[in-house]
């Protein structure tokens, strides 16, 4: 099963980067990552339990104090 963890840029950041993949989106239509919402991937793996997986990465991001989680 795959598991992922991903940092989302708040607003000024997330509208810049909207309007840049509407812009590409006119000039190369079809690109696949302009449909993705702004992100930025951690973490990509297969893992064999979801909730033990998420259950440590929700430790490590409290222990670090940079991160919040939902």
């Amino acid at each position: 099963m795959g598991f992922a963890v991903f940092l989302e840029p708040q607003e000024e950041l997330s509208s810049a980067i909207k309007a840049w993949k509407k812009m590409i989106e006119l000039n190369l239509p079809d690109q696949p990552y302009c449909l993705h919402p702004p992100h930025c991937t951690l973490i990509h793996v297969d893992v064999s339990n979801e909730q033990i997986a998420a259950i440590k990465i929700k430790k490590a991001a409290k222990k670090s104090g940079f991160f919040e989680y939902s």
